[in-house]
């Protein structure tokens, strides 16, 4: 009798309970559709909403047919009590009703970059975060092509071959730390500054591996961290 078994599978990496029903604002931008996906992939509850111009964008095609229930508007009644956060782009610089709707639920509100925090926080030695001042979305997006052995997922700024930015998979995870490329997370002006709640992260991120990457005048080193 062949009693030769296969490995098992990896688990999946957990989605945090924080981002479990989450909705995303302006869920189409770069960054955002990658977080978007690979929540739902991973099994996340998530809505999102698009301006009405880019509802018939390619990628609001795939967020739809990853299970990202789609929204088309800005408005308040689009985030609803059963969400477990509000996710934001640093791409909003002005009053917005659904993240006013979201203060006045007491709902917790993140910028992306907390929301990718949480993730890699959960994910711990199964992350692979890139990070730094310049080509962080070109360096992902490679990683995640090289190391797509059908174990890895992704969350990227821009799509490794040509593909979706997200990707959901049982195993280790390259996150993309980017900032939003347009405006880089900056602070909205007056009380808009304190919309990223980083009072509801709770752990600090742990990768396996940190890619820092920078390239300026000013920039000594590329270096590559990693913990044994």
């Amino acid at each position: 009798m062949d009693t030769a078994t296969q490995p098992e599978a990896a688990p999946a990496i957990a989605v945090p309970d924080l981002l479990s029903a989450p909705h995303l604002v302006d869920v189409a931008k770069p960054g955002m559709a990658g977080l978007a996906q690979w929540l739902a992939e991973q099994g996340a509850d998530v809505t999102g909403s698009v301006t009405p111009e880019e509802q018939h964008d390619a990628i609001v095609g795939q967020l739809k047919q990853a299970g990202v229930r789609v929204a088309v508007g800005f408005e308040a009644g689009h985030v609803a009590e059963d969400r477990t956060a509000v996710v934001w782009s640093g791409i909003v610089i002005g009053p917005h009703a659904e993240l006013d709707q979201a203060q006045q639920l007491r709902l917790p509100v993140l910028a992306r970059a907390y929301a990718l925090s949480a993730v890699c926080a959960k994910a711990g030695r199964e992350a692979v975060a890139v990070g730094g001042s310049h080509s962080t979305a070109t360096a992902a997006a490679v990683l995640a092509a090289a190391l797509d052995d059908g174990r890895t997922a992704w969350i990227l700024n821009a799509p490794a071959r040509g593909l979706s930015a997200g990707h959901g998979a049982p195993g280790r995870l390259v996150v993309d730390f980017c900032p939003d490329t347009a405006t880089h997370e900056a602070a909205p002006p007056g009380a808009w500054q304190h919309r990223p709640a980083t009072r509801y992260l709770g752990s600090i991120p742990k990768p396996a591996v940190a890619l820092i990457t920078a390239t300026s005048a000013n920039a000594r080193t590329t270096r590559t961290t990693s913990r044994a």
